[in-house]
């Protein structure tokens, strides 16, 4: 499978592109999303995400994410 990704300017009412050889003759789908600003930052970039309303603050980290996973006297290393 192959994936194109381009920003074009709209001239009027078209958007011609021009493709790879080998897709010719293949069914594609083509997906045409407005960006905004001048240095074409995508919408969907434009707010931060977060999460759900009845998650947030219910989750709590219990592990030490620095801390060995075991005791170095469990290491065989030689």
């Amino acid at each position: 499978m192959q994936a194109l990704h381009r920003i074009e300017r709209i001239i009027g009412q078209q958007l011609i592109l021009n493709l790879p050889a080998s897709l010719e003759g293949k069914q594609v789908e083509v997906i045409v999303r407005e960006l905004t600003g001048e240095n074409g930052t995508a919408l969907m970039h434009d707010r931060r995400r977060s999460p759900p309303p009845a998650l947030t603050g219910k989750m709590v980290l219990q592990d030490d994410l620095i801390a060995p996973a075991a005791p170095e006297t469990d290491w065989e290393a030689y």
